[in-house]
């Protein structure tokens, strides 16, 4: 029961504070699959988790937050057309 309440407060807290941040900033800034796109999207979505949580709390997902946005950049940059040279 523990593991599940754990489970459902992290998808609710992701879903109300990164998601919609997330969202924005792919569809304004369209970021490309790059290590300083990717270091610049990790530290936006994890500003409101630092504004909303301890700084311990949000240090401890600064990793899977980095490895979230690898992979969605990932996905990101192959669903997007290249521009035509």
């Amino acid at each position: 029961m523990t593991l599940a309440e754990g489970m459902f407060w992290a998808r609710l807290g992701g879903a109300m504070y990164v998601f919609p941040v997330a969202v924005l900033a792919l569809a304004f800034f369209q970021p490309r699959n790059t290590q300083t796109a990717a270091l610049a999207m990790s530290a936006l979505l994890l500003f409101p988790i630092l504004v909303a949580s301890r700084m311990t709390h949000a240090l401890l997902l600064a990793l899977p937050v980095w490895l979230g946005v690898r992979v969605g950049l990932r996905t990101f940059s192959r669903m997007m057309p290249t521009p035509m040279d």
